[in-house]
């Protein structure tokens, strides 16, 4: 069984023939992979390890690929279409240059980077005509059916602090998920959901492939904003809770005309819109992110 396949720019034709069988790809998927690979600026090596995978503990958020940033190899932990897809486009991005922050102590830090990665590699997605699914794959937040069932993220959101603030960030960089915020949520966690989600736009608005260097300029900038408004690092350590549930939806909660990354913020009935909207205008670098 074929694990592992060599992509050359100079070669695209063999190139997606081998990732052909290593994934078995459809004729559209793999026509569109194959200007990717033309896009490489040199040659990479992409392994499939499934074993991996499950030897992961894995979020349903997360991607089932990674870099090795030892040998700047790809890494695939699954043959699924979209997963060849999105790990193809995010390895023009890694081999071009863009700011990975691997390594970095602080994962929240990480996980900025990774949002803002995302957003450019829908866009690019899109200009080398492979699909990008639109609608929202799953909910985080609501409430169980019963007052008997545990329900833990109204208790993580219900207090500001590393393990909120983190979650928050993590979950502002996955469009395709929904946030449900019970009235119980510290007005801080919603601030800090939807300034996030407005950075992590701003930070891959535009960017071409080319443009690595603006992107990891625009990525520290917005980090150092968030970092200076929420201070992360001077937040209150607790315990770790469950990760959230997620919930299949049938359809979008959010309202269409709104902007990427501004959920319910212009809903009068949302009790923390003054507080966002103040916040917002207040601070200089919410004023950059408009």
């Amino acid at each position: 069984m074929v694990t592992r396949a060599m992509l050359d720019p100079l070669n695209p034709d063999f190139s997606v023939q081998q990732l052909d069988e290593l994934c078995g790809l459809s004729p559209e998927t793999l026509l569109g992979l194959r200007h990717v690979i033309a896009s490489f600026p040199r040659s990479a090596q992409v392994t499939l390890d499934e074993r991996g995978f499950q030897a992961r503990d894995m979020l349903t958020v997360n991607d089932l690929f990674t870099f090795d940033p030892d040998t700047d190899d790809l890494v695939l932990f699954s043959r699924d279409e979209t997963t060849c897809v999105n790990a193809l486009v995010e390895m023009a991005m890694y081999l071009s240059g863009f700011a990975t922050l691997m390594g970095i102590e602080d994962e929240w830090v990480v996980e900025f980077a990774i949002g803002a990665w995302r957003n450019v590699r829908n866009r690019l997605k899109r200009e080398f005509d492979l699909p990008v699914p639109g609608e929202i794959v799953a909910m985080v937040g609501e409430p169980p059916e019963s007052d008997a069932e545990p329900y833990p993220f109204r208790e993580m959101v219900s207090a500001f602090d590393t393990i909120s603030f983190h979650h928050m960030v993590v979950l502002a960089g996955r469009e395709e998920i929904a946030v449900y915020f019970p009235p119980e949520t510290n007005p801080k966690v919603l601030a800090a959901y939807i300034y996030t989600r407005r950075a992590i736009h701003e930070v891959g608005k535009s960017i071409e492939l080319e443009q690595c260097q603006e992107f990891n300029t625009r990525l520290l900038d917005g980090i150092q904003r968030l970092d200076t408004l929420f201070w992360p690092a001077g937040l209150r350590a607790t315990a770790r809770p469950d990760m959230v549930d997620l919930r299949h939806l049938g359809g979008n909660p959010f309202d269409d005309d709104l902007p990427p990354g501004d959920p319910g913020l212009n809903d009068p009935d949302n009790p923390f819109a003054t507080f966002i909207e103040d916040l917002l205008d207040d601070d200089p670098a919410g004023d950059a992110a408009e």
